[in-house]
């Protein structure tokens, strides 16, 4: 895209890629976000790989962790402004600030 924005959405979509394809779209996504800029986020709070149900259909979910997820966003630059889990999905939502300092 070669373009920053103000917001960056990830909302319910990481979950079904596999981990490593997780890793390789953060690193894809996260540099559209501008330095201050605003970054919203689900992820789900246990690492691992799962198939679910939903609505009678089976899908496919993985994590990679709190920790891993934090760690990532900690070295794009950013920094956690607020987290409200949500045990009925066994997911939190994130939204992230990148840092002004942080050098794209």
């Amino acid at each position: 895209l070669d373009r920053t924005f103000d917001g960056v959405l990830v909302w319910y979509s990481l979950f079904h890629l596999a981990p490593g394809n997780q890793r390789r779209a953060l690193r894809c996504l996260l540099p559209h976000t501008r330095p201050g800029g605003v970054l919203m986020m689900t992820i789900a709070t246990g690492a691992g790989v799962s198939i679910g149900d939903w609505r009678g259909e089976r899908l496919y979910h993985a994590s990679l962790g709190e920790e891993a997820y934090a760690a990532i966003l900690d070295n794009a630059g950013f920094i956690r402004a607020n987290r409200e889990g949500r045990p009925e999905t066994g997911s939190t939502a994130w939204m992230l600030r990148r840092r002004m300092d942080h050098q794209l």
